[in-house]
């Protein structure tokens, strides 16, 4: 089998058995705000955060991310921001475990003892921070969502324009990308016409939960149109910002725990990525003034 056969073969996994499956979980279980899905933005949150450290000491090789430390603080915003919604905990408490986290960071170098750790100070401590930030923060939001009215609506319809545009990106760029692709040397596989697929399937996505769920999505199709334009561009971000990471690294994938796919993170990117842009996106654009 080709690698363009393994990328088709692997998609249509995804689109086949990982969407249904995530929808399902939204549909058949969304008692206690999604508590089920929090478990899992949790558990996804902390296997990526301890991917994206890998990909850190192929750079810095003697940062010491420890199997044990690096997936709690994917594990920071995702535990404290359900606890704070849920009113378990007071107004500000994840804002609050952030700084606290970070202090701590940086706080830790001063007790350092090896010498020959002291040049790296400088690495351990923004390293640890971006990882407590992404994708644990971004990702996070999928829970503040889920406390939203019509929380099970915003997210199927979320899941869906993430995935599908990725989709139909992937696809798009296959079939007219040929002669236009290459537009950004970072992914050289990308191009103008898979963008465009992308924010095409984007659009698509949100006009229909317009027309179908007026109640949640008020306002013109223009506004719907555009909240589709916007979570577009944050999708292709998202995608874009990991293979950065990636291709800093030198590594074409961040871990191996999906059998030829690669890591979780490689699956969950734009999805993590783009969610504090659809959770504050959707206020703006359909709240705002209703």
């Amino acid at each position: 089998m080709t690698e363009k056969q393994k990328n088709i073969r692997n998609r249509l996994l995804v689109f086949f058995i990982g969407i249904p499956a995530t929808l399902a979980l939204l549909i058949f279980l969304p008692h206690a705000n999604h508590l089920a899905t929090a478990f899992v933005v949790l558990a996804v949150s902390c296997i990526a955060t301890r991917e994206l450290s890998q990909l850190f000491e192929k750079e810095y090789t003697q940062y010491p991310g420890t199997r044990f430390f690096t997936p709690l603080l994917g594990g920071v915003f995702p535990v404290f921001w359900y606890l704070e919604h849920s009113s378990l905990m007071p107004e500000g408490t994840a804002f609050t475990a952030g700084l606290a986290v970070f202090a701590l960071i940086i706080g830790f170098q001063g007790f350092r003892r090896n010498e020959a750790l002291f040049p790296h100070i400088r690495s351990f401590v923004p390293t640890n921070i971006f990882l407590t930030v992404y994708p644990g923060l971004f990702i996070a939001h999928i829970i503040r969502i889920a406390f939203l009215p019509h929380a099970t609506i915003l997210l199927i319809v979320y899941v869906t324009a993430v995935y599908l545009n990725d989709s139909t990106a992937y696809a798009s760029g296959m079939l007219f990308g040929r002669k236009n692709g290459g537009v950004l040397p970072i992914s050289p596989n990308k191009s103008i016409a898979g963008f465009g697929g992308g924010f095409f399937a984007s659009v698509v996505v949100t006009t229909t939960a317009w027309l179908f769920a007026p109640e949640v999505f008020p306002g013109s199709i223009f506004t719907a149109i555009g909240f589709g334009l916007y979570l577009g561009a944050a999708t292709i971000a998202g995608d874009l910002a990991e293979s950065a990471i990636k291709r800093s690294a030198a590594m074409k994938d961040s871990g191996n725990i999906i059998p030829g796919r690669g890591g979780l993170l490689d699956s969950i990117d734009s999805l993590s990525f783009a969610a504090p842009f659809f959770y504050f996106g959707y206020q703006l654009f359909f709240l705002q003034g209703a």
